[in-house]
């Protein structure tokens, strides 16, 4: 069973910051994480938390997808 942390707003935005830095860094296109995401997001973001939030509430983190 999987955990899942309860980040507030800023928590949220700073990882999805840091996550959107290392795909244009190209960090999250290894092989070995393409390969590895049959339940995760580049074998790092569940992909139920990534939808979550696309439609999060949240203008800053609205922003920050787009």
């Amino acid at each position: 069973m999987e955990k899942y942390f309860i980040m507030d707003e800023n928590e949220l935005y700073k990882f999805l910051n840091d996550l959107r830095k290392s795909k244009l860094k190209g960090e999250l296109d290894t092989e070995e994480k393409l390969a590895q995401q049959s339940g995760k997001w580049r074998d790092t973001l569940e992909f139920d938390v990534l939808e979550m939030c696309t439609k999060h509430y949240s203008e800053k983190v609205i922003i920050l997808l787009n």
